[in-house]
């Protein structure tokens, strides 16, 4: 008797967040859900093509020469994403809309298999683009296509006219005016009863209320009688609102570190439902005003707290902001398992290291100045100074304290994080490019902070014993906002909607 043949099994739906960021760790688009696949696409796009910061690429043989990949074609091609575990190239676009152009096999090797050809690389790029109507040129078209939701399918079903548009733009706004007040509060934004018969349907229901009867211009667009799926108040909706705000809030952030180094500070602490949650802090000099900042990016739950685990999930994190693992200059944990650093460069601290520190401090007129002793701070630092560097680096120190030592702007300065501020705001960082950054590296070092125990008394607030329920990712969403409230107070509605229209396809088009 003949065996069945067995049916096909329809793939899961998965957590967005599980989406792999390296090009070689992902597989084929067409194998997620079908009910998944655009939203999976749109938050591929809206991360856009992966590339490294500051990464040192590896040399290769190719035949009797060294050749490695040179980071200048990302901006010939913008298109262009690259693995640092397979040492490759991939293409975003292809990869995204490739199998549904074209169902023939072959032809992946930007798109799983990788490219590594480093060899007259810019025609062999250039070859993949093609000619007009390439699929390559499809797949980007493609692309543009699902980020420009007026040609989609469900909206040009539903053509609004300019007053809908207007209507759902101020219920929008108003949606979004009302998260960023409950964000920026630590607030709670929903409550026991929300049912049509409550006399009190609590927090965001309530001030949307309030807002309506507060603003004429809402008032007029009758939050009550708008569509049920259009009324921007549910908690989807809100959820979305709050991840938008989460996600504007880590971009500024990134641009303040640009291609910088960092340092980690992280700690853990179990919230209120007994689940391990580990902060992740950023600590980073801004080059803008040589001012040491600060920043919580993220909170991740952990299932145990051994140093692998702790090591996994910070350069996951890590890897989903774009930052590079290079650019990391110690990790400062402070944890149950009593590891304070676990960094390779940093594992135990060095007195030397912080000896030849001490050198730096400006006060008493640069008293502990030594410029033998910040030749050999160098040395901690291969990966940051070039050989040349390092004898360059002896001349520039001595033209700095001479000159420093006379000016009068520098005379009462209290510590290095003053020394770095005033070096900026004279612009004497430019002038002095190597101690600079010696001043940046020591800066940036973990130290005990009262930063990350901040964010676990904002957790208490977010998550409270009536709102024990709430999920990871929307936790950490509201944290980023209630800790980051300068930041927070930066975005605007606008930065806002246009993030929520491309999340996914809304059924209005502005």
């Amino acid at each position: 008797m003949s065996q069945p043949s067995s049916t096909p099994t329809m793939p899961k739906l998965i957590d967005l967040k599980e989406l792999h960021s390296d090009p070689s760790d992902r597989k084929r688009i067409l194998d997620y859900h079908p009910n998944q696949i655009d939203e999976i696409r749109r938050t591929y796009i809206l991360r856009g093509p992966t590339r490294p910061e500051g990464y040192v690429y590896p040399p290769k043989m190719i035949g009797d020469k060294s050749r490695r990949f040179n980071p200048k074609f990302y901006e010939d091609f913008d298109w262009l994403e690259y693995s640092v575990k397979t040492d490759s190239l991939f293409c975003l676009p292809c990869y995204l809309f490739k199998d549904q152009i074209s169902r023939k096999g072959g032809g992946d090797a930007f798109i799983l298999e990788g490219f590594s050809g480093w060899n007259k690389l810019h025609e062999k790029l250039d070859s993949h683009v093609g000619e007009v109507g390439s699929i390559h040129r499809r797949a980007v078209k493609n692309c543009d296509a699902l980020m420009r939701q007026n040609q989609s399918i469900v909206v040009a079903l539903h053509k609004q006219s300019d007053i809908t548009k207007n209507e759902y733009q101020i219920r929008l706004n108003a949606s979004i005016d009302v998260s960023r007040y409950f964000l920026n509060s630590a607030l709670p934004f929903r409550g026991h009863d929300e049912s049509e018969n409550s006399f009190h349907r609590e927090h965001f229901l309530e001030m949307m209320k309030y807002t309506q009867n507060q603003n004429e211009s809402v008032q007029k667009v009758t939050l009550k009688n708008a569509p049920g799926n259009n009324q921007m108040v549910s908690p989807k909706i809100q959820k979305d609102s709050c991840h938008c705000f989460a996600q504007e809030i880590l971009k500024s952030i990134l641009t303040e570190i640009g291609d910088d180094v960092f340092a980690l500070l992280v700690d853990e602490s179990s919230d209120v439902s007994k689940k391990e949650q580990m902060a992740v802090v950023l600590r980073f000099v801004d080059g803008t005003c040589g001012l040491i900042k600060e920043r919580f990016v993220g909170l991740v739950h952990m299932k145990e707290t051994s140093s692998l685990t702790l090591k996994l999930a910070i350069d996951s994190l890590l890897t989903e902001l774009g930052l590079s693992l290079k650019k990391i200059r110690g990790r400062g944990y402070d944890g149950a398992s009593n590891m304070r650093e676990f960094d390779d460069r940093f594992n135990e601290v060095n007195s030397e290291l912080l000896t030849c520190m001490a050198v730096l401090d400006p006060r008493d007129s640069f008293g502990a100045f030594d410029s033998l002793q910040l030749v050999r701070l160098v040395d901690f630092y291969p990966d940051d100074f070039s050989s040349s560097e390092k004898i360059a680096i002896e001349r520039e120190l001595e033209i700095y304290i001479d000159n420093v030592g006379e000016d009068e702007r520098f005379a009462h300065l209290n510590g290095i994080g003053d020394l770095a501020r005033v070096m900026v705001q004279t612009k004497k960082h430019l002038s002095y490019p190597l101690l600079y950054r010696l001043l940046k590296l020591a800066l940036v070092l973990p130290v005990a902070t009262a930063t990350v125990e901040r964010c676990f008394s904002t957790m208490k607030l977010v998550k409270s014993d009536l709102r024990n329920r709430i999920g990871d990712e929307y936790l950490s969403d509201c944290l980023i906002s209630a800790i980051e409230k300068e930041s927070l107070a930066k975005v605007t509605n606008d930065d806002v909607i246009d993030r929520f229209q491309k999340m996914k396809t809304r059924r209005e088009q502005l």
